[in-house]
């Protein structure tokens, strides 16, 4: 699990990581801190995964980053947060999976952008887990 620190000048928010291997990747699943926290407070509702192959630019700048896909988390029933349906659970234990279009290069370096979370004008995120599929060959 990833949570970030509280950051106070708000969202947008990104964090940086290294896979270890070059791939051409074809999908990407994301799953919500679960139980009573699906769908609110800190779990991600809208973010972006970006990519590069070589080494990241020293300063932090996006220079060279490549947008691999945008995601919004919908709840499923429609409850205001707080309020979780049998549904809203089963979505949550799915998680969510993102195709990556075959014309996006080949990355090791991966930048998740956090536009937005389940608690509007919020200060911190966190991600349960995150998994990328792809081919490294």
């Amino acid at each position: 699990m990833w949570h970030s620190a509280d950051k106070f000048d708000g969202m947008p928010m990104w964090f940086t990581f290294d896979m270890g291997v070059v791939a051409q990747l074809s999908r990407i699943s994301m799953w919500q801190r679960p139980n009573e926290w699906l769908y609110m407070q800190n779990n991600v509702r809208k973010f972006e995964v970006w990519g590069m192959a070589t080494t990241p630019p020293a300063d932090g700048s996006w220079t060279g980053w490549e947008k691999l896909v945008e995601h919004t988390l919908v709840k499923p029933s429609g409850l205001p947060v707080g309020q979780l349906s049998q549904e809203d659970r089963d979505k949550g234990a799915e998680g969510e999976h993102m195709d990556v279009p075959v014309s996006m290069p080949k990355v090791r370096y991966i930048r998740i952008k956090i536009l937005r979370t389940w608690t509007d004008g919020g200060y911190a995120a966190n991600i349960q887990e995150m998994r990328f599929f792809g081919n490294d060959r």
